[in-house]
C-alpha cells in the first residue's frame, strides 16, 4: 500500500535513543492534555492537539521511515490514535482527534481543519479495505482551496483516481479480483470502460499535477514530493502498478 501521511512504511532504520524519549515525553503530555479537553468537548483544543500529532509522528517520523521498537511504546498512546503500523515498526497517527472535534461541531470555525477528517474517517495501523468519500474530498477543495489540508486532499484524488484507472483497465483484460470491483463498483459507469479509464487516467494526472503546484508554492520539500511526481508519471504513461485504497 502506498498511501500517503496516515498509512504504514517500511522500516529502513531507528532514530536515536534520545529522540525516541524526546517523543515519548511529547505523547504523554499530548494524551494528558487530551483527558482534559475530551471531556470538554473543545474543538478548537483538539484541533490543535491534532495539529502537534501530526507535526511529531506524520512528517518527521515518515520521512525519515523510522522505527520504533516495542519496548517504548506507551498502551494509553491509543487514547490519542497513535499506532505502531501492522507491517512496520514505523509510529502512526490515525487522526482520531480530527474526527472528534468534526463529530463535536462540523460548522466551527475550524472547520477548515475538521472537514478533511470526513474524507478518509480514522485510520487503521494496516490500512486495509479503506476507501475515500471523494463528493467531500471535491467539497474540501471547493470550500478551502487554500486550506491546511487541500494538498493531502488533492492527493487522495489522485491517488484514487490512479486506482480506478487500474480498476477499469483491470476490467477490460479480465484481470480484476471480485473484491476490487466490490469496492469501485459505484464509480464504474456502464459506458465504455476505455474512455472511462481515460478520464480517471486524466483525473489523476491533474490532481497529482495540482498538489506539486501547491507543495512548490509552499517549498515542501519532503521525500513524498518526489512519490507523488513518480505516481503522476506512472500512471501518465499507464503503468501503475500499486494500490493505494481497497487494498488487501
Amino acid at each position: 500500500m502506498r498511501f500517503l501521511f496516515f498509512g504504514p512504511f517500511l522500516l529502513l532504520t531507528f532514530v536515536a535513543q534520545d529522540e525516541r524519549q524526546k517523543l515519548t515525553g511529547q505523547l504523554d503530555e499530548i494524551v494528558r492534555e487530551y483527558r482534559l479537553v475530551s471531556a470538554r468537548k473543545d474543538v478548537e483544543s483538539l484541533v490543535r492537539l491534532d495539529t502537534r500529532l501530526r507535526g511529531l509522528i506524520d512528517e518527521p517520523w515518515q520521512k525519515s521511515k523510522s522505527g520504533f521498537e516495542g519496548s517504548w511504546w506507551k498502551s494509553p498512546w491509543t487514547e490519542v490514535g497513535v499506532y505502531v503500523g501492522h507491517y512496520s515498526d514505523q509510529l502512526g497517527y490515525s487522526g482520531k482527534l480530527l474526527v472528534e472535534a468534526h463529530r463535536i461541531d462540523p460548522t466551527s470555525t475550524f472547520r477548515r481543519y475538521t472537514l478533511f477528517s470526513a474524507i478518509l474517517g480514522e485510520g487503521t495501523s494496516h490500512g486495509l479495505g479503506e476507501m475515500p468519500d471523494v463528493r467531500t474530498a471535491l467539497d474540501y477543495l471547493k470550500e478551502f482551496p487554500d486550506g491546511p489540508f487541500a494538498d493531502k486532499t488533492l492527493i487522495i484524488l489522485g491517488h484514487f483516481y490512479d486506482d480506478l484507472f487500474k480498476v477499469l483497465r483491470d476490467l477490460q483484460r479480465n484481470e480484476l479480483p471480485e473484491y476490487k470491483l466490490n469496492c469501485f463498483s459505484k464509480h464504474v459507469g456502464k459506458s465504455d470502460l476505455d474512455k472511462q479509464a481515460r478520464r480517471a487516467q486524466r483525473l489523476s494526472v491533474r490532481y497529482y499535477s495540482k498538489a506539486l503546484d501547491v507543495r512548490s508554492q509552499s517549498k515542501r520539500d519532503w521525500a513524498e514530493t518526489a512519490d507523488i511526481r513518480r505516481y503522476k508519471q506512472d500512471v501518465e504513461s499507464g503503468h501503475s502498478r500499486g494500490w493505494d485504497f481497497c487494498a488487501d
